[in-house]
């Protein structure tokens, strides 16, 4: 039987089908609280063994490692699941002037809620670096090569993978937009941040809407790591170059309103199955989806006690 074929199938069914990709997320969440909090109690119980630039590479490099471990585990999912995503995995043949334009408007999107997020003064980021920035050793190149190649590259694969290429082809077949907003929500509590919950629920929409569109991950792939190159870029301005800062938001917000105006890009909102309370019941009512819930709960409540 074809793999889009309708058939009805049992909640139940549906169930067993959301917890084969629920273990591996649950997996991939449980991995990244060891990592931040392992890593912190191993650090400040022997001091003596890292330096402040050892300790921040083996924390990206185990970010590396986790994601690809993710990798490999929705792979093996997707495998059960039937998913052939070797479809997903084609290009969208988009020129240029629209993948830029994607990027941009997808960039903006995260930028405003993290700014509005930011601004409410309850929330402080604190994901600074010890190493970022510094190019004056071999150490510090390295650290800093390693983080960009995560947060530009390995990060962007692996997670538009796992939350579109998984997660949102599986939910759609209960319902196309069901997926777009089911695997939006859970992409913002795998990061396991509340200052990121809205942000990343926002920026995974608009990457699940991407992929609806387009039939591929690769545009949300591109939208990822254009995303993160900003941020990057951003990161590394000095202070007193802030003007240069306003100007690259400016720009970017810029090109975001032309390519909305020139090429008709305002995606559709979700419409059909996006708020159907049955379908949400069975996501939410599946044991490998409340454990995720409950990490996410849990890192919360870490966080502010530690």
């Amino acid at each position: 039987m074809p793999e889009d074929s309708l058939r009805v199938i049992t909640p139940a069914e549906a169930r067993s089908q959301i917890n084969h990709f629920g273990r591996p997320l649950a997996v991939y969440m449980i991995l990244l609280m060891l990592l931040q909090f392992g890593s912190g109690f191993i650090y400040s119980r022997f001091p003596q063994f890292f330096s402040s630039w050892q300790k921040d590479t083996v924390t990206i490099a185990g970010m590396i490692l986790i994601c690809l471990t993710g990798l490999i585990l929705f792979a093996l999912s997707a495998a059960v699941l039937k998913l052939k995503n070797s479809t997903y995995l084609k290009p969208a043949r988009l020129s240029f002037g629209r993948c830029l334009s994607l990027a941009c408007i997808g960039t903006g999107i995260h930028l405003a809620v993290l700014t509005a997020v930011n601004m409410t003064g309850i929330f402080i980021s604190n994901t600074d670096y010890e190493f970022f920035g510094k190019w004056n050793s071999r150490e510090y190149l390295l650290a800093n090569i390693l983080y960009a190649v995560m947060f530009i590259i390995i990060r962007p694969v692996c997670e538009e993978y796992i939350f579109r290429g998984v997660i949102q082809r599986q939910l759609g077949h209960y319902g196309r937009y069901f997926g777009v907003l089911a695997s939006a929500f859970l992409y913002a509590i795998a990061h396991q941040d509340l200052i990121m919950v809205l942000p990343s629920f926002a920026f995974g929409w608009y990457l699940s809407q991407i992929t609806l569109k387009y039939h591929s991950i690769r545009p949300s792939i591109g939208v990822h790591m254009f995303m993160g190159l900003f941020y990057l870029i951003m990161e590394q301005i000095p202070d007193r170059y802030f003007a240069v800062t306003i100007v690259m938001i400016i720009l970017v917000y810029f090109i975001a309103a032309l390519g909305i105006m020139k090429q008709h890009m305002l995606l559709n909102m979700p419409r059909t199955g996006a708020t159907e309370w049955k379908l949400w019941k069975i996501l939410l009512t599946s044991h490998t989806i409340i454990i995720c819930i409950l990490l996410f709960i849990a890192e919360i409540i870490l966080t502010v006690l530690l």
